[in-house]
C-alpha cells in the first residue's frame, strides 16, 4: 500500500484519485499475496518479501494505469483488480523455479486433476464433509462470512464479519451486495459439487462477492440490477472453477481473475 501509494503522488497522478484509494487498493493486494503465497514469516525469507513489496505495489500502479487506458476509452470498463493480478500472479510463478530467493508455499505445488466420473464419491457424504451434515445453515454462512475474508486473503469468518462490517459504515447496499454474493456463490458451489473443504475456507466466494458489488456500484440498483448481479455470481462461479483447474498445473492461484473476466 506504501509503495504504490508513494509511487503515485511521485509520479504525478491525480491527487483525487490517489485519495480516493484507486491507485492504492492493488498495492495492498499484491503485499497480502506474496505474504500469502511466498515462504517465509519472521525469518529472513519474510524480510525478502517485505523489502520487495513495496517495488512490486508501485508495478501495480503502472500496469493500473496502462489497462485504464486501454479498457476504459474502449469499452467503458474500470480495470478493477487486474493489475494486482498480472502484478502477483507473475511473480509467483518466477519464484516457482525461476527466482532462487524467492519460494513459494507447498500448498501450490504444480498439480494436474483426475477426470471426474459419475462413479466418484459424494464429495458431500457425512465423512467426507461432517461439518456440512452437523452444521447445515451455520456452515453455510460461515462459509459465506469466510469467503468476504478471504477478499483480502484472511481465511477466517472473525476476519469476514468485521470486513463486512467494515463494508456497512461506508454502504449498506454494498454490504447487502458483499454478502448474498457469497452466500449465493457457495449454495452454487455446492450444487456443483466442488470440493467441499475449499468452499468452507471460503476460496469459491470471494470472487462473486466483488461480482456482485462491482455490479451494485456501477449501475443504479434496481430490480434488474439484482438479476445481474445474481447472473453475474453465477457466471463468476463457473469461471472460479475454469481458472483454477488452468491455474493448478503451474503452481499459480487464480486470484481475483474470475471476478475480473
Amino acid at each position: 500500500l506504501f509503495g504504490s501509494t508513494a509511487f503515485s503522488i511521485l509520479t504525478g497522478i491525480d491527487s483525487h484519485a490517489v485519495q480516493a484509494g484507486l491507485f492504492g487498493y492493488n498495492g495492498l493486494l499484491v503485499g497480502l499475496g506474496l505474504a500469502t503465497f511466498l515462504d517465509g514469516g519472521w525469518d529472513i525469507q519474510g524480510v525478502k518479501t517485505l523489502v520487495l513489496s513495496p517495488f512490486l505495489g508501485a508495478l501495480s500502479v503502472l500496469l493500473q494505469c496502462v489497462l485504464g487506458n486501454l479498457l476504459v476509452p474502449a469499452f467503458k470498463c474500470p480495470p478493477f483488480t487486474l493489475a494486482f493480478n498480472a502484478t502477483m500472479i507473475w511473480f509467483v510463478l518466477g519464484s516457482a523455479s525461476r527466482f532462487s530467493h524467492f519460494h513459494v508455499r507447498p500448498f501450490l505445488a504444480p498439480a494436474i486433476s483426475t477426470l471426474s466420473t459419475a462413479a466418484d464419491a459424494d464429495p458431500y457424504t457425512p465423512s467426507a464433509c461432517a461439518e456440512l451434515h452437523s452444521l447445515h445453515v451455520v456452515w453455510v454462512l460461515r462459509a459465506a462470512v469466510t469467503s468476504i475474508g478471504q477478499i483480502f486473503l484472511c481465511g477466517s469468518w472473525p476476519s469476514g464479519l468485521l470486513i463486512l462490517l467494515g463494508a456497512v459504515f461506508c454502504s449498506r447496499i454494498m454490504a447487502m451486495a458483499l454478502f448474498f454474493g457469497a452466500l449465493q456463490a457457495v449454495l452454487l458451489s455446492l450444487l456443483l459439487g466442488a470440493p467441499c473443504a475449499e468452499i468452507e475456507f471460503g476460496l469459491w466466494g470471494y470472487n462473486s462477492a466483488l461480482t456482485a458489488t462491482a455490479v451494485v456500484t456501477f449501475f443504479v440498483p434496481t430490480r434488474i440490477t439484482v438479476l445481474m448481479a445474481a447472473l453475474g455470481v453465477f457466471l463468476t462461479v463457473i469461471l472460479d472453477g475454469a481458472f483454477k483447474q488452468a491455474m493448478a498445473p503451474f503452481g499459480a492461484p487464480a486470484g481475483t481473475l474470475p471476478f475480473c473476466f
